[in-house]
Order: C-alpha cells, then structure tokens, then sequence
C-alpha cells in the first residue's frame, strides 16, 4: 500500500519565489496590464556589491538565452481572457 505524498517544508527562497509567483498570476487572473509590486520591493537595491557577481552571472544568462529564443504563440497570453487562465492555471 502506497503512502500519500506529504509537503516537505523547504523554506527560505522558494517561499518567496511561490510569494512572488501567486502574486503575478492573482494579477493576471484580475487582468491587470501593469504588475503591481509592494513598495518595499521595488527599492531592493539589486546591484549591491554583494550581489553583484550573482546579478553579473545572471544577466549574462539571460541575455545569451534571450538571443536564441523567440517568442511563440504570444498572441495567447496578449487577450485579457487567456491571460485570466493562464493566471489561474499558474495559481493553481
């Protein structure tokens, strides 16, 4: 007999990550066209020195990925309706 499948608490970044996560996809789900952040986020200095090789690293990743990817079937997610889903299938 299989045992169901529990939570396990994992804790620090990936709670807030799923904070963040909700956030946007409540966001969608209500059809904003601008994300709302609190306040107190958006003056997190990113570029302090003891985050600046992770941000280095990061941003090269981004951008390297960012050149050979292209954007498919954003028409979808462009309509206020299908945003709605796709929030709530993320939410969910």
């Amino acid at each position: 007999m299989a045992l169901p499948a529990l939570p396990l608490p994992t804790g620090g970044a990936t709670h807030v990550l799923e904070g963040v996560t909700m956030l946007v996809a409540l966001e969608l789900v209500v059809g904003r066209r601008c994300i709302w952040l609190p306040a107190r986020w958006k003056r997190l200095d990113l570029a302090a020195p003891s985050r600046q090789k992770l941000l280095t690293a990061s941003l090269r990743r981004i951008r390297w990925f960012e050149r050979f990817s292209r954007p498919r079937a954003s028409g979808l997610v462009e309509h206020r309706v299908t945003a709605a889903v796709f929030g709530a299938l993320v939410f969910g």
